[in-house]
């Protein structure tokens, strides 16, 4: 068996976003997708779930497509596609922007970006860091160990991802993250209704055999930085809107939002409430072809641009 789990994120035009975010075209993704046809049978949640439960085998080569954050680009770009190839997707939906109207943390960043160069956007980080802890960071310091790199980005945009994704505490980094976006947006509302899906584009997704809907967090955190509790708290958060609003009585994916999670924060945070959610599988970012689905809340997951078809492939099937 050879299975490969392909991410997207923002389906838009790529170089209307050259900084940041980096898309992936409509026309990128059609085209990749029959490049990846061609090698791999493409398959939907319900073929997964038959292999994890034994009930299935799958074909030599499989392929399963997945969006995360519940973006509306998503909906009005790829599922027109999607459907028009007759391929199965799984989109895993951070809620909280739906029920509070308040965006994700990594989603102000994204938009900060396409509307600041990132050395002005990182000296306003390191001007509010000041202003909040009451020192200057050590620049020095902060770079000196670095062990996450972001391939796409300029020096700038890396280290000002690294900074408010890795280094500085969750907390802080929402705080100062909040204090620039309200620069720039003066009604989060507004921002998270064009922003991500709607709760009829979901209703209509679910609808659809074709695809699926999991679970994303409610509120994209990082689920190796906040404790136990925590990370239960936002996750039931996720579950319950799923089940009021969208009458979904059974969840059975979660992917992970920043995606490096390891079994065993997986073992201590995610296998106790998978059981009582009945959550099946669960994906990470960890870059590999599963071979088999032994370990099934720890799916290897490539980003669209790894792949044939990508900016950057790194791997050739």
């Amino acid at each position: 068996m050879k299975l490969i789990i392909v991410n997207y994120h923002y389906i838009d035009d790529e170089q209307k976003y050259k900084s940041g975010i980096y898309p992936v075209s409509p026309e990128r993704l059609s085209d990749q997708l029959d490049k990846i046809g061609k090698t791999f049978d493409f398959i939907g949640e319900k073929e997964l779930l038959d292999v994890i439960e034994g009930k299935n085998n799958l074909s030599k080569n499989s392929c399963l497509i997945t969006f995360d954050d519940g973006l509306r680009v998503q909906y009005e770009r790829a599922v027109p596609i999607l459907a028009a190839k007759k391929i199965p997707a799984i989109f895993f939906i951070n809620t909280r922007p739906l029920s509070k109207g308040i965006a994700c943390v990594v989603h102000k960043i994204h938009f900060l970006l396409t509307i600041l160069p990132a050395d002005a956007f990182l000296e306003k980080v390191l001007f509010y860091y000041k202003a909040i802890v009451g020192r200057a960071l050590n620049e020095e310091e902060l770079f000196k160990d670095r062990t996450v790199n972001y391939p796409d980005d300029e020096a700038a945009t890396s280290q000002l991802k690294y900074l408010l994704n890795s280094y500085l505490e969750p907390d802080l980094s929402e705080q100062i993250t909040d204090m620039i976006f309200r620069l720039y947006c003066d009604d989060e509302a507004e921002f998270c209704e064009k922003l991500y899906m709607s709760k009829e584009q979901l209703l209509t997704l679910r609808q659809n055999k074709l695809f699926s809907l999991g679970l994303h967090t409610a509120s994209h955190i990082d689920i190796s930085a906040f404790d136990k509790d925590k990370v239960a708290q936002d996750i039931m958060e996720n579950y319950n809107y799923f089940q009021k609003y969208l009458s979904m009585d059974a969840v059975s994916g979660l992917s992970f939002p920043y995606g490096l999670v390891n079994e065993q924060v997986i073992r201590g945070k995610i296998e106790p409430l998978a059981d009582t959610l009945g959550i099946k599988y669960a994906l990470t970012t960890y870059k590999g072809i599963n071979y088999d689905l032994n370990k099934p809340l720890f799916l290897k997951r490539f980003d669209a641009n790894d792949v044939i078809g990508g900016k950057r492939p790194i791997v050739n099937f």
